[in-house]
């Protein structure tokens, strides 16, 4: 049985892996398929009872999308908030259920955000409200964050926007007595009790898992330690709480003589009814339901008093979370927990004696963070090299001491809110303390390493070699072997240009223009993309993340083409992950006409600006000329067109190129057909977003491009573009990211897309 469970596993995360949902026909059959040779063939019928299980459970969530053909749609909606609001600086988000009678035809979640002066809705209050509401899409880069498929893991059909006109309308407030009013009111009393503490973020995330109040630096601190597991509520924290029960109530039974001869049994249900209380508040994400599957396996051999069957203890609970939620496996977490556990089961197997106890801490402390290393390296491209002794202090630390006190404070902010004012001030001192701890660790030179996203096929041959390495003592030369399997993943690098090449990757990065150039050797970046309103920017969500993924770790030259929010807004975020990194600009002319250099043969020239024009950005954006024998690539930034006829005057040595990224984002106030014809680009790439309000690229714009020859790719359709110009072959046919890394939640493609497709 254990065989054919983890088949059923296997079954389902390989159809996670595969372009497109099978029709229904195909589906029904293979389910008949599964009864009829199940007793036959029972491995291979548990893989397939996988994959139609994951196929039917993706056929419904595509059912409940909307139509990209609506997208943008205005409509006026009546529903719930069904969520803690998550708030930032100039708004927040949530999650909102309409109401089905009124709205058949509207996704059952909704994903909201809420830019208005208003105070953020209450979690339960009934709202009527007009929303602008979009298709679950977003931008897709290499190496970077999946919007998509976190959208699909939820199950939210879509996302939306409230519009100021015609107001919102509070139809209700919260009247349902349920969890989520729960969950709201005990929120509601931490922040009363902990008002503007700089950790209530920490306490929020362990008390009821709501992480939003967490902002970048906290979480660089807690990548950089290796430490992040401690703010997702997992086994380590659902565990505590039950063994904290059961040995309660073992002390309590020893003076209650008509329940002791049953104090074992009576500690596993409190024990677990505590857990489940526990996971309920913090919204049973992931690691909460796979912690109290293996809490209701291990308590069931406790009372059955069973030793060992750890590892099926944990292959059940993988059974019971992908069956109840077969996209479960679309989520990093669920990766992360489960490797986690099996990891320490693995490490732990088959030690005993006292030597073990003395070392188990340490051991398990080992077996994490070399266990987990090759996910850590494909889902984040970095790995932490201090996360053992970070660890070593911030568990014990966090299990002990702050998630009791937290728990604690929570009960007295609803209890006693007067009293837990002065509890959380006591909790609050003790993460900081903790919390300097962790910066001096994260601030030291050497706490982690990035490296680029290494092949699939170098992750699994690291994980077995993980698994040789833990193996118990007795097997000679077990850890060389697993070393051997190990070290690839490490020393992987990604594809360079080769001498005399180049390569371009235009970003998806909404609307406006992040992209990169790479040589042999040398790297520019050439602007970082818009700065949101949310505080975050492209620079740490797209380019960064790319970069690292490359494995680049030094920017030669940063070009920011002119002083425009969605060519610049990110350009702190690259410069903190790439200190010292030198910068040009047009806007204090460190980028002008006649400025040339050349890195492994290939050769760049600014063609502009000549002055500065006050007043007016886009007439300074630096124009870059990048060519070798391999081929040649023109980035404009934002000229419009009095820029372009200066630079077509007689005399100006602009001429043909193979790649154009096009100006302005393909705004009809630039490409003049006398700039197309100087310059007369093979591809033409429009650095525009999806269904931007501005309707770029102009379809003016477009024909222009079409007659000079150009094929037309817009970024924001069909995600990040790359082109690689090779000495031997030329400028090659771009790779776009969403042929490249096709997954049937991204199987809604636009007219557009299905002609590039």
């Amino acid at each position: 049985m254990p065989k054919q469970m983890c088949c059923f596993v296997v079954g389902v995360c390989v159809f996670h892996l595969t372009p497109m949902v099978p029709p229904l026909w195909l589906i029904v059959a293979g389910g008949l398929l599964v009864v009829c040779l199940w007793r036959p063939l029972p491995s291979m019928s548990a893989v397939l009872a996988g994959l139609v299980l994951a196929s039917a459970s993706a056929t419904a969530v595509l059912a409940d999308r909307w139509d990209i053909e609506r997208h943008g749609e205005d409509i006026v909606v009546t529903g719930r908030v069904s969520s803690l609001p998550d708030g930032f600086a100039h708004g927040g988000r949530f999650l909102f259920v309409p109401d089905a009678g009124l709205h058949p035809d509207l996704p059952s979640r909704i994903r909201v955000s809420w830019f208005l002066e208003d105070a953020l809705p209450t979690a339960g209050s009934e709202w009527r409200l007009a929303l602008r509401i979009r298709a679950p899409r977003g931008t897709l880069n290499p190496g970077g964050f999946d919007y998509e498929q976190w959208l699909t893991a939820r199950r939210i059909g879509a996302t939306a926007t409230v519009r100021p006109l015609p107001a919102p309308i509070l139809v209700r407030a919260e009247t349902r007595r349920d969890w989520l009013f729960l969950r709201a009111h005990i929120d509601n009393g931490l922040i009363s009790a902990m008002g503007v503490h700089a950790r209530r973020g920490i306490v929020r995330g362990l008390a009821l898992g709501e992480r939003g109040e967490l902002g970048p630096e906290e979480w660089e601190v807690f990548a950089r330690t290796g430490t992040a597991h401690l703010m997702a509520i997992s086994g380590l924290h659902v565990g505590m709480v039950a063994a904290t029960i059961f040995l309660l109530v073992g002390l309590l039974s020893r003076h209650i003589a008509v329940i002791a001869p049953f104090s074992r049994e009576v500690g596993v249900i409190m024990g677990l009814l505590a857990a489940t209380f526990y996971a309920a508040l913090a919204g049973f994400a992931i690691p909460t339901r796979r912690a109290l599957c293996m809490l209701s396996a291990a308590a069931l051999l406790l009372v059955l008093r069973r030793q060992g069957l750890a590892f099926m203890a944990w292959i059940i609970a993988m059974v019971l979370v992908v069956a109840t939620d077969p996209l479960a496996p679309l989520t990093i977490g669920f990766w992360l927990s489960f490797g986690a556990v099996g990891v320490i089961t693995w490490a732990m197997m088959n030690r005993r004696g006292p030597s073990m106890r003395m070392a188990g801490l340490l051991r398990v402390q080992w077996a994490v963070a070399v266990g987990l290393a090759p996910m850590t390296l494909w889902f984040f491209q970095r790995g932490s090299l201090i996360a053992p002794v970070a660890n070593l202090v911030a568990v014990p630390m966090f299990t002990v001491l702050v998630v009791p006190a937290v728990l604690g404070g929570a009960l007295l902010s609803v209890l006693v809110p007067g009293l837990a004012v002065h509890w959380f001030a006591i909790l609050g001192l003790l993460l900081d303390i903790l919390w300097v701890g962790l910066e001096w660790l994260a601030a030291l030179p050497f706490a982690q390493r990035f490296t680029a996203k290494p092949p699939l096929v170098w992750i699994v041959l690291a994980t077995f070699g993980v698994c040789v390495m833990l193996l118990p003592p007795g097997l000679p030369g077990r850890f060389l072997f697993g070393l051997v399997l190990f070290m690839p993943m490490l020393c992987w690098t990604a594809d360079r240009p080769s001498p005399g090449g180049w390569q371009l990757t235009v970003l998806e990065v909404g609307q406006g223009l992040a992209a990169v150039v790479r040589t042999e050797s040398r790297v520019l970046v050439y602007d970082t993309g818009p700065a949101y309103g949310t505080g975050l920017d492209a620079g740490a969500r797209y380019v960064v993340p790319y970069l690292r993924a490359q494995g680049i770790e030094k920017i030669d030259l940063l070009v920011v083409s002119h002083p425009h929010r969605d060519h610049d807004g990110g350009v702190d975020s690259v410069l903190d992950a790439f200190p010292g990194t030198p910068l040009m600009a047009g806007e204090d002319l460190s980028c002008h006409k006649g400025q040339s250099w050349q890195w492994d043969g290939v050769y760049f020239r600014m063609l502009h600006p000549t002055a500065i024009h006050h007043g007016r950005p886009n007439l300074v954006s630096c124009v870059l000329e990048v060519r070798s024998a391999a081929g040649s690539l023109l980035l404009p930034g934002d000229i419009e067109w009095p820029t372009e006829l200066e630079m077509t005057q007689p005399g100006r040595t602009l001429s043909p190129v193979d790649v154009l990224v096009v100006a302005h984002h393909g705004s009809a106030t630039s490409s003049t057909p006398r700039f197309l014809q100087r310059t007369r680009p093979r591809w033409a790439l429009v650095p525009a977003g999806f269904a931007n309000r501005w309707r770029f690229p102009n379809p003016e714009v477009v024909a222009r491009l079409e007659q000079v020859g150009s094929n037309v790719m817009v970024v924001g359709e069909v995600g990040a573009v790359t082109v690689t110009a090779h000495p031997v072959h030329g400028v090659l046919a771009p790779l776009v990211e969403r042929d490249q890394t096709r997954r049937w939640w991204r199987t809604l493609l636009s007219s557009a897309e299905r002609g590039n497709g």
